[in-house]
């Protein structure tokens, strides 16, 4: 890409193939303020090149008088001269348009760059971009490469030999930029702002980056590579080279020149070119093999290469000492035997959802071992429902018979009239508000056998009825607290019935009993 600063600091890009002219009153650079200038002055124009050589520019600039009264002069050697046929600039160059000081500075950038992992639509509008800003897209890496442009950049090869040799990764997106820079005739915009974040699974994001980096052209220095492959030679002696290392070939002949040195790397062969080795190449591989474990050494995967350069760092990766099973082995036990628990606090209290008590906070408290234990052994010892419901129905008799004293009548019967549940936290427990005392007919004495029978009888059933009940409430109960367990909020069980009406008939002297 070639441009032009003006006297004034603006900036004018060449388009390839497209005649530029300079005049006072006509062409595409008007410098209508001085006189000795012509109509139509002078004309610059770019050639594409379809073959370049390193170091030279992709295109030619070549600058010609139209026949002017004054003169165009282009300095050279600390001093201007006059140009009479036409002349190819360079980088650099000050032309001068008449007597004054209507100096132009010639500037070349060179863009040429190669792709990977672009889709067939991005190279076709790559290539659209590439011929207005007259740049070059090459199929392989090159040495003269300036750029590499990618979709979603990931460790292959060309990646990894652009990051040791220190240019710009770019999208697409980075010459849609400077093509509206060139448009517009404003600065080319920087390639820090359009390269993107490595796109690997194995590799976390943030860590590593793309920028270019000068430590990355000295990362291997006087260190030597060694091969048991020509392939993967071919594949990594670019990227080794540019890092500032060298790389070689296992070869026979100069095995007693290269025994074990302390900056040889040798590098694993894999398993698909196995076939491929000889069998004195295959015995040597695996005495180095035995010879480096028995030192503690290992020895380095081709995939460890492009990992150091993209870490830019020798540490862990292309490091034959470095053990990567340390970072496996645990340093410190973790002490499980912990001195308290922590225990939730649920007496007199029951779980509730979310929904009904929101705000109210969790009471716990603590407990020691000794307290875990011997609530463990009660626990043990009233496990089922029926157990917990014989010890409160048990209660249940001695307060009816602490409750009810002996009346005057021989046969008085008992009638419940309404009960409630207590406050206690045992809410299985029923505690008898209202009792009326119902005297029996007189009946004769020969009936008084089949009566006190009858009477059983239903003391029996009546008791079993309580006892069903009971099982029934703790059971109740015990759901209830199990469904509220996912969303834990605490309050108060408030009073609540849980019989509205029970005629139960006991005699006094059952009672008594």
């Amino acid at each position: 890409m070639w441009l032009l600063t003006s006297p004034t600091g603006e900036l004018i890009y060449l388009k390839p193939d497209m005649l530029v002219s300079i005049g006072r009153k006509k062409g595409d650079i008007i410098l209508s303020h001085d006189t000795s200038i012509s109509k139509f002055h002078a004309s610059i124009i770019v050639n594409s090149q379809t073959k370049f050589v390193v170091g030279q520019p992709t295109s030619t600039c070549i600058l010609k008088d139209e026949g002017s009264k004054y003169g165009t002069f282009i300095l050279r050697n600390q001093k201007f001269k006059k140009v009479i046929t036409d002349i190819n600039l360079k980088d650099q160059d000050l032309i001068r348009i008449g007597l004054q000081e209507e100096i132009f500075i010639v500037s070349y950038i060179p863009i040429i760059t190669s792709t990977s992992g672009l889709p067939d639509s991005a190279k076709g509008q790559l290539h659209k971009i590439m011929d207005d800003i007259d740049g070059i897209i090459t199929d392989c890496w090159e040495k003269f490469c300036t750029h590499l442009t990618v979709l979603k950049p990931k460790l292959t090869e060309k990646v990894a030999v652009s990051l040791a040799a220190g240019i710009p990764i770019v999208s697409i997106d980075y010459w849609k930029a400077v093509k509206s820079a060139t448009q517009k005739g404003e600065p080319l915009p920087k390639t820090d702002n359009y390269i993107s974040e490595i796109s690997e699974q194995y590799i976390s994001k943030g860590i590593v980056s793309l920028y270019p980096n000068d430590k990355r052209k000295t990362l291997f220095t006087n260190l030597i590579f060694i091969f048991f492959d020509l392939k993967q030679y071919e594949i990594y002696e670019t990227m080794i080279r540019l890092a500032g290392g060298k790389s070689i070939v296992l070869n026979l002949k100069n095995k007693p020149t290269l025994k074990l040195q302390h900056n040889f790397i040798y590098v694993q062969f894999s398993s698909s070119d196995e076939t491929q080795l000889t069998e004195d190449v295959m015995q040597e591989y695996d005495h180095i093999c035995k010879t480096l474990k028995s030192l503690k050494h290992r020895i380095i995967p081709e995939s460890e290469i492009s990992l150091a350069i993209l870490y830019c760092s020798i540490e862990r990766y292309c490091n034959i000492k470095y053990n990567f099973a340390n970072i496996l082995t645990r340093q410190e036990k973790l002490n499980y035997n912990l001195p308290e628990t922590l225990v939730i606090d649920t007496q007199d209290q029951e779980l509730l959802t979310k929904e009904n008590s929101v705000g109210e906070k969790r009471s716990c408290y603590r407990k020691d071992k000794n307290c875990i234990e011997e609530s463990l052994k009660i626990g043990d010892r009233v496990s089922t429902p029926s157990n917990v419901a014989s010890q409160k129905m048990s209660d249940n008799e001695k307060k009816l018979i602490t409750y009810i004293e002996p009346t005057t009548s021989k046969n008085p019967s008992l009638e419940i009239i309404e009960s409630e549940e207590s406050d206690s936290s045992d809410s299985s427990i029923i505690e008898v508000k209202v009792v009326k005392i119902v005297k029996n007919k007189p009946t004769n004495m020969q009936g008084t056998s089949k009566t006190k029978e009858t009477q059983e009888t239903k003391v029996k059933e009546n008791l079993a009825t309580i006892n069903s009940s009971n099982i029934k409430c703790s059971q109740n109960n015990d759901i209830k607290q199990n469904s509220n367990t996912s969303n834990i909020s605490i309050r108060k069980r408030p009073p609540g019935k849980t019989f509205q009406k029970a005629h139960v008939k006991i005699p006094i002297k059952r009672i008594r009993l």
